[in-house]
């Protein structure tokens, strides 16, 4: 596991802040967190920005930002991404701690890169957790299960999340 802290350099992270935190950026309602767990009443909202062809799902871009998926492919060298999401999840009155999961059944990696700072957090099934803290990046293998929690000191706990070789 890898944590980047100060990931990008203001000039690239600032905007892409302020627009993901912004009312007029496009959020989609999702009824559950873990497809795993359909049966939750959690849920959350997201953002695809890149789902590759997988099955029945049509695959490449999703997203009216294609800067931000190329600044991530550059800045991490991705050479085939599996998926680009963000999740947006809204403050609870007590912090809620979700299901542990995997993304994909593929051996790639995953990163979260956090876009707001909140007493949110990813954890691991060995213990290990990241603290959410804007512009920081954890870079850890697919194979690793690990949950978010909700946030109480904002309104909402943003990240993104990416799969990739």
């Amino acid at each position: 596991m890898k944590v980047i802290d100060n990931f990008l350099p203001p000039e690239e992270f600032v905007p892409i802040q302020q627009l993901m935190l912004n009312s007029d950026f496009p959020w989609f309602y999702n009824p559950y967190i873990n497809y795993k767990n359909e049966s939750s009443d959690d849920f959350q909202f997201t953002h695809c920005f890149y789902r590759a062809s997988m099955g029945e799902v049509i695959g490449g871009l999703q997203t009216g930002f294609p800067k931000i998926v190329e600044l991530f492919v550059k800045t991490l060298g991705i050479k085939s991404m599996v998926q680009m999401k963000a999740n947006m999840n809204p403050r609870t009155e007590t912090l809620k701690q979700y299901e542990f999961h995997t993304d994909c059944d593929l051996n790639c990696n995953t990163a979260i890169f956090y876009i707001n700072s909140n007493d949110g957090y990813t954890i691991f099934e060995n213990g290990d957790r990241i603290d959410s803290v804007e512009n920081r990046l954890v870079i850890f293998n697919s194979s690793l299960a690990h949950t978010g929690t909700s946030c109480t000191n904002s309104k909402v706990r943003v990240l993104i999340n990416l799969n990739y070789f």
